[in-house]
């Protein structure tokens, strides 16, 4: 006989699957301030063939490198704090976004690495404002039920 156990992590629906926050911290984080920087920076204006000599840049390739992997590491991160019960993942972003850019700053401080700081910062902000979204719309699901069940404790 058989018996069909609830799997561990319960699917919820498009907005707590890991494809749509990929999606809004890559495209929304990172690409969409990218775009815009390489717009403005890169004089499209006039040519366009500009904002992709300034998007090939090696400092700004640095910078855009070491962005997407601090988007995923944060990434990962909270999502592994939301599955501890009674963690409020929104009191963490801030300071989790903060110490992985940090180590970012650090290593690029220590290898001496060429990077652009207006693609650091409008990224983080922009990072930082995408996971505060997807938080925001969590907090209106319903949330995950823990149960309680008394056992009987033996000396």
């Amino acid at each position: 006989m058989s018996v069909n156990f609830s799997p561990a992590i319960v699917r919820r629906g498009l907005f707590h699957s890991l494809r749509f926050e990929i999606a809004c911290v890559l495209a929304i984080g990172v690409a969409l301030p990218l775009m815009s920087l390489a717009l403005i920076e890169g004089g499209a204006s006039s040519d366009p063939a500009g904002a992709l000599e300034w998007a090939t840049q090696s400092a700004v390739v640095n910078s855009v490198l070491g962005v997407t992997i601090c988007a995923c590491v944060s990434l990962a991160i909270l999502r592994r704090l939301r599955f501890f019960p009674g963690v409020a993942v929104a009191k963490s972003i801030l300071p989790v976004l903060a110490i992985v850019f940090g180590v970012l700053v650090a290593v690029i401080a220590v290898f001496r690495l060429e990077y652009s700081n207006k693609v650091i910062l409008i990224c983080f902000f922009a990072v930082l404002v995408v996971r505060f979204a997807i938080a925001a719309v969590r907090t209106k699901a319903k949330g995950l039920l823990y149960y309680l069940v008394p056992g009987d404790v033996t000396p």
